[in-house]
């Protein structure tokens, strides 16, 4: 997909947020640093703005190790991450806002029962991640 989607965006665009919801999700420092230089090498002119995936396994250790390797954004995504679980990330969230990330919620509506209400629920869980961060 990179090889498709990269000489297109590059071409147009100096820089772009790339999102790691590849089969093996990019979700800590090294990953990001691998997934960049994957990028780079196809196109060294381009600024790719890093992110990783909020998992279960996402802690306040590794946003700070990926802010310190320049991962700009961390992203909540459905499949990586439930919304009943949204309690636990609160201190990887003040990491978050620690280091001046973007926390990216993906939010769309879909016809998958899984995703059901998510979009709903994650509007009505911001609230809460905001008060509980402050």
């Amino acid at each position: 997909m990179l090889a498709n989607v990269l000489p297109f965006t590059s071409s147009v665009f100096a820089r772009a947020v790339v999102i790691g919801n590849l089969k093996k999700p990019v979700i800590a420092a090294e990953d990001a640093l691998n997934y960049r230089q994957e990028i780079l090498r196809q196109a060294p002119d381009f600024e790719p703005i890093m992110t990783i995936m909020l998992t279960n396994a996402t802690t306040p250790q590794v946003i700070s190790d990926a802010a310190k390797n320049g991962v700009k954004v961390l992203k909540l995504m459905p499949r990586y991450f439930p919304l009943e679980s949204m309690e636990s990330a609160y201190p990887a969230l003040k990491e978050v806002r620690k280091h001046n990330m973007i926390f990216s919620i993906h939010a769309e509506r879909s016809s998958s029962p899984d995703y059901q209400g998510y979009g709903e629920e994650l509007y009505k869980e911001a609230g809460a991640i905001l008060y509980c961060i402050g």
